[in-house]
């Protein structure tokens, strides 16, 4: 979800914030804080019907249509009451589900339609409708060899030992490689596409 700040005058200030400014952040965050104490979100995380993820760009999970709407449509109201209008050309829709026959449409709400998607990157990783892990490992993968690629100076310069290079390798490959693996739950081929990308890399060096 994106906001657009709408220029307001408040508390002597004559204009929005700017993008870059040293105090935007933080006025930003306290702002949507302040919105976001305004749904409710009791229960915890087993028992609850709807959650939110409000870092960056903001996801709103439920376990019904009714729930994600209503806190939507709260969260929307509450934002334009300090002068943050959702960016609703750049909200997306995604429907997980182990039912194979459901139908998956566009969502309205509060009288606009937003578009269904399989997929989408958050935080830079992927998250689709069928909560496949084998798609975002696949992504992983192809970012580490864009880095290898990359760094092959690196690695073909002989005043670098192989010590220095293997550092190099965990330093800057392997944790793009790797980047939120603490959420996967693998099977034993997507733990080998990762050990041939690990062979090949100390191949490399």
């Amino acid at each position: 979800m994106k906001y657009a700040r709408e220029e307001q005058t408040y508390l002597g200030f004559n204009s929005g914030l700017r993008q870059g400014d040293a105090l935007s952040t933080v006025l930003f965050n306290l702002v949507l804080e302040a919105a976001l104490l305004k749904i409710d979100l009791r229960g915890n995380i087993s028992t609850r019907t709807k959650q939110l993820c409000a870092y960056a760009d903001d996801v709103i999970l439920a376990r019904t249509q009714k729930a994600l709407n209503e806190t939507f449509i709260t969260l929307q109201k509450e934002a334009e009451k300090m002068g943050l209008i959702i960016n609703t050309n750049k909200i997306k829709y995604l429907q997980v589900t182990r039912k194979t026959n459901t139908i998956k449409q566009d969502i309205e709400v509060a009288g606009k339609s937003y578009k269904v998607v399989n997929q989408f990157i958050y935080l830079g990783s992927q998250i689709n409708s069928k909560n496949l892990i084998k798609e975002e490992i696949r992504l992983r993968i192809e970012a580490g060899k864009r880095n290898l690629f990359a760094n092959t100076k690196l690695f073909e310069n002989k005043d670098f030992n192989a010590a220095s290079k293997l550092q190099i390798h965990k330093s800057i490959i392997r944790p793009v490689v790797t980047y939120g693996c603490v959420t996967w739950a693998m099977t034993v081929t997507e733990k080998n596409r990762l050990l041939i990308f690990e062979r090949r890399v100390l191949k490399k060096i």
